[in-house]
């Protein structure tokens, strides 16, 4: 689409084989400018918060702005950047090393939610694994010669638990165990789980990254194993830009407001129904006011690190029933 539209595009930049760079330079001076294109997915369920929305959206609005640049004759560069695997790699984080986000004015992306919220903030976010190692053993005839490694796990669970009280607000930690044993009659001598820890601020995540560890150390010395922690992505919280966010605020308010029909209000309402929503009716939802201090939401994202490099607005926009 991007090359049909006369932009100039390359294929896996920043090392990431899926990645693209789509380029429109004028040749004339102006600002250096990104639309950032996610469409990675998650595994089993698929596009669940719609990075496949986030992917058209940029190059829809890079195809659009480019139109209106050649018009106007306006100077500078416009860039649509691929980036992929921000879901459980953090390919943003990847590409920023490698200088792909070098010399830009400004970086941009849309995320899809229930109401259009003109500026946000992401949570800090890191995922950790935890393996832990015992000993195999029968676990009939001679369970005291063995050391259950999914027990280690199991107490590593029940010891975060125990520390919920004692996080700051809104943070948050959950955790799967993604290898829990191959035998019912064996003493399991591997178990690995794996941990998404977040937080308003990275300085505090990072407190409470030492918190979950000695959660793992202590359950490797109560069952008798030993765990091995292995830091698999971790992003920054978002930087966020009140000028950018006043602009887009202030663009916002003169779209007029979407007009449904008839049968798209009973569709809401029987998703809204059937799913639970609290929305008493209020199916969708405009542009909500620009608050004087960012709204948190609990997510995290690696455009926040581009955020600590680069002038970034992460906007939230309504594409779906309100209370999805």
């Amino acid at each position: 689409l991007l090359e049909n539209n006369g932009f100039a595009v390359t294929r896996g930049v920043g090392g990431i084989s899926t990645s693209f760079e789509a380029v429109y330079d004028t040749g004339k001076p102006g600002k250096n400018i990104a639309f950032m294109a996610e469409y990675d997915a998650l595994p089993e369920i698929g596009h669940g918060c719609g990075h496949n929305i986030i992917g058209t959206s940029s190059a829809g609005a890079g195809v659009v702005l480019k139109e209106i640049m050649q018009k106007h004759d306006l100077g500078g560069v416009l860039k649509v950047i691929g980036t992929p695997a921000e879901e459980r790699v953090g390919g943003k984080i990847l590409m920023l090393r490698e200088g792909v986000f070098k010399g830009l004015d400004a970086a941009m992306i849309m995320h899809p939610t229930d109401a259009t919220i003109p500026d946000d903030i992401s949570f800090a976010s890191v995922n950790i694994e935890y393996v832990f190692h015992g000993k195999p053993a029968h676990s009939a005839a001679f369970p005291w010669r063995g050391a259950n490694a999914l027990s280690g796990v199991i107490q590593m669970f029940n010891a975060v638990d125990a520390m919920r009280l004692h996080f700051k607000d809104y943070t948050r930690v959950h955790g799967i165990i993604t290898e829990g044993g191959t035998a019912h009659n064996t003493i399991t001598d591997r178990a690995v789980c794996l941990f998404n820890i977040r937080a308003l601020e990275f300085s505090y995540l990072e407190e409470v990254i030492k918190m979950i560890e000695n959660c793992a150390k202590g359950a490797a010395l109560m069952t008798g194993t030993r765990v091995e922690i292995e830091r698999v992505t971790c992003n920054k919280e978002m930087k966020t830009n009140r000028v950018l966010a006043e602009t887009f605020y202030e663009e916002m308010k003169k779209i007029p407001t979407p007009v449904y029909t008839e049968d798209e209000i009973a569709f809401a309402a029987e998703i809204s129904k059937e799913a639970g929503f609290e929305n008493h009716g209020e199916y969708f939802a405009g542009l909500e006011p620009l608050e004087d201090q960012p709204v948190p939401l609990a997510i995290g994202t690696d455009v926040s690190d581009v955020s600590h490099t680069v002038p970034t607005i992460m906007l939230s926009a309504a594409a779906m029933c309100k209370g999805t």
